[in-house]
């Protein structure tokens, strides 16, 4: 009786905890509405691509060649090699002798104004005389020789006058061509340009059209490269304003030309870039690394959709059913490239393989 007492208490205990995982689980479960598994991106065949990187260096978008138009004797330079063109010009070179040309010039127009003055003078005096004669000649108390002899000299004086006139016209003409040539004395470079090279010093005598210096247009970055007709495919594809990096900073790019020659010796096409927002030292030398996705031969095809048994890889069509054998090259992340075939256009959709 006493080991019934303390057996039943413990039987109890015992069939109780068998019992609550049971009654835990036994909950009615909870669906929410509206629940759905997440969709399966669909299984699209595409053209295989290759990573590639362009690599480019950065140059001056323009260069300039200073020359001079005259000849002279170079008294001061403003610029060395590495200076920003500003407001002063590059070049100065002596200007003695075309100010003594210019004052000669001058001079000359003084003289012949004095000239029409006193011209104009003898048109007034014979014009008047010839007015009392001819005044005399209705009244019959000047003969015809008389007027005749003044309406002559009235006439000669009328051409002096035009031809000084035209003396002054070409005197003017004179002095703008020498006040023109004068500016030539000062040779300036474009502001903003900064200057690569030098080949003259003060002191140098200089002829019409020998090279002075160069300056180049920093201010825009550009990178002249060579492609292959894949790569400017994949170029072309880019939008407008794409990602580049140049000298390890992210910087944005657009295309300024492509040339269409093709260089028979390379096989590629001349492309030039331009740097669109960097704020870095700007100078020529910069390396570009431009990364691109070439297509290549072959096609990708998704990992969940090629059944490889006895290996023997295939992969079904989800349209028609029609299962494709395909030739295995390589792998790319989660796609498997394989050998084109006709059957598989890039666009098509697959099926995804059975699992078992």
């Amino acid at each position: 009786m006493r080991i019934n007492i303390f057996i039943k208490p413990f039987i109890t205990i015992l069939f109780f905890i068998l019992m609550l995982p049971s009654i835990i689980f036994s909950q009615p479960k909870v669906f929410v509405v509206g629940d759905s598994k997440p969709e399966i991106p669909p299984l699209l065949v595409s053209k295989a691509e290759n990573e590639a990187k362009l690599i480019g260096y950065t140059h001056a978008n323009k260069t300039l060649i200073i020359s001079a138009e005259v000849m002279g004797k170079i008294i001061k330079i403003n610029y060395d090699i590495g200076d920003v063109i500003k407001d002063r010009p590059f070049i100065e070179i002596d200007t003695t002798f075309i100010d003594f040309e210019i004052e000669r010039a001058k001079n000359s127009q003084k003289t012949l104004q004095l000239k029409l003055e006193n011209a104009n003078s003898q048109i007034n005096y014979i014009n008047k005389e010839y007015q009392r004669i001819e005044t005399l000649y209705k009244s019959q108390r000047a003969s015809e020789v008389q007027i005749e002899s003044s309406r002559q000299g009235l006439e000669q004086a009328q051409i002096a006058f035009q031809t000084l006139s035209q003396e002054g016209e070409i005197l003017k003409i004179t002095l703008r061509e020498l006040e023109e040539r004068k500016k030539r004395f000062r040779i300036t470079a474009p502001s903003g340009y900064i200057v690569t090279d030098r080949f003259v010093e003060e002191g140098n005598i200089i002829q019409p059209g020998i090279m002075l210096a160069k300056v180049s247009d920093f201010q825009k970055l550009v990178v002249p490269i060579s492609v292959t007709n894949e790569e400017m495919i994949a170029i072309t594809s880019l939008p407008e304003n794409f990602k580049g990096e140049l000298d390890g900073k992210p910087v944005k790019l657009n295309v300024d030309w492509i040339n269409p020659k093709f260089d028979e010796l390379t096989r590629k096409l001349a492309v030039k870039l331009v740097i669109k927002d960097y704020n870095g030292l700007r100078r020529g030398g910069l390396k570009l690394l431009l990364p691109l996705k070439v297509k290549s031969e072959g096609l990708l095809i998704p990992k969940a959709a090629i059944l490889n048994r006895y290996a023997n890889p295939k992969v079904k069509i989800k349209k028609t059913g029609v299962s494709v054998p395909v030739l295995i090259l390589g792998e790319e992340g989660d796609d498997i490239v394989v050998v084109e075939d006709q059957r598989l256009q890039p666009g098509i959709e697959l099926l995804p393989a059975p699992t078992n």
